[in-house]
C-alpha cells in the first residue's frame, strides 16, 4: 500500500477514535482544510513532514504511527558464534 494511503487511513482511524472532525484538525493544526482534504483522498503525493506533524500533534500520535510505521523486531540478545542474522 502507498505511504499517501497509509496516512489517509490512519487520519480516519484517529478521527474516529477521539471524535473530531476534519475541519477541527484542519483548524487546530494551522493548515487548509483543503490540504487536509488533499491528504484524505490521497490526491497529494508530496506531503511535506511539517504538514504531518502538525497533524499527528492534533491527533495525539507520534509521526510514526500516522504514517503506519512499524519497526522490524530485532533479535533481543546479540547472535551467538556461528548463528545467522535474521533477515
Amino acid at each position: 500500500m502507498h505511504l499517501t494511503k497509509n496516512i489517509a487511513r490512519n487520519i480516519r482511524k484517529y478521527k474516529g477514535d477521539r471524535n473530531i472532525s476534519f475541519l477541527r484538525i484542519a483548524k487546530k493544526a494551522g493548515i487548509p482544510y483543503t490540504t487536509l482534504e488533499n491528504i484524505i483522498y490521497s490526491r497529494k503525493n508530496d506531503v511535506q513532514v511539517s504538514t504531518l506533524l502538525k497533524i499527528a500533534k492534533v491527533l495525539g500520535v507520534s509521526l510514526d504511527a500516522l504514517v503506519g510505521y512499524k519497526p522490524k523486531k530485532r533479535p533481543t540478545s546479540p547472535p551467538q558464534v556461528g548463528e545467522s542474522l535474521p533477515a
